[in-house]
């Protein structure tokens, strides 16, 4: 898999079914993008807390997954 760093603490993979995913891997938060339609799968308290909810959001505008 390609595998790629975002902002540190950010990773970005292609998987074997051509799934985009974009994910933090301290907390847990993964997106799946296909079709240029992104959707949060997983999200716990700690994203929440830690306002990782609007560092996504930025990331998902700059990556153009709408």
């Amino acid at each position: 898999m390609n595998v790629a760093k975002l902002s540190g603490r950010f990773g970005m993979e292609i998987n074997p079914y051509g799934l985009l995913s974009l994910f933090e891997v301290l907390p847990d938060i993964y997106f799946f993008a296909k079709n240029n339609q992104s959707r949060i799968v997983y999200l716990n308290q700690a994203c929440r807390e830690l306002h990782t909810v609007k560092t996504a959001s930025s990331l998902n505008k700059s990556l153009r997954f709408h």
